[in-house]
Parts: C-alpha cells; structure tokens; sequence
C-alpha cells in the first residue's frame, strides 16, 4: 500500500519503520499505521518549513551557505561520512 499525497508518497516500508519507531524507541505500543502515516506527515511538514527558513535566513543575509568549492578539506570530508 503507497499513499500519494500533494508533494511526496509515504511506501509502505516508511511506514513500518515509523510504526516500528513509535512502538519500541517511543514506546507506544498501541501504535497504528494511521499514528505512523501521522508521524511521517508531521516529519514532512516541519522539513517543508525548515527549508523556507533557510530560504529567508539566506535571502536577508542573516545566513551564508558555503558552496562545496569554497569549504575546507575537513569540512568535505565531514560532508562525505
């Protein structure tokens, strides 16, 4: 079972690693696959705003990205682990 939604689709795989994330690192052992669509949705929606605050923090200039080309050696490296 794949649920489609707007922006992305929830595979049934995702949902049993939410489902199995609620039930033994949560402990809600009465969780549902609806609870672990739930979760995965929420996960969802706190990225899509995350990155339309990086989007603005960098447009103000309150941020600067650094591009690959202009990182350091231990910086790329971290980036490849």
């Amino acid at each position: 079972m794949t649920k489609k939604y707007i922006s992305f689709k929830i595979t049934e795989k995702e949902i049993d690693s939410a489902l199995r994330y609620l039930r033994y690192e949560k402990g809600e052992k009465n969780a549902t696959k609806e609870d672990a669509v739930a979760l995965l949705e929420d996960f969802n929606a706190l990225a899509h705003i995350m990155a339309h605050k990086l989007v603005e923090d960098e447009k103000s200039g309150k941020i600067k990205l650094i591009s690959p080309e202009k990182s350091s050696k231990k910086q790329k490296s971290k980036l490849e682990i």
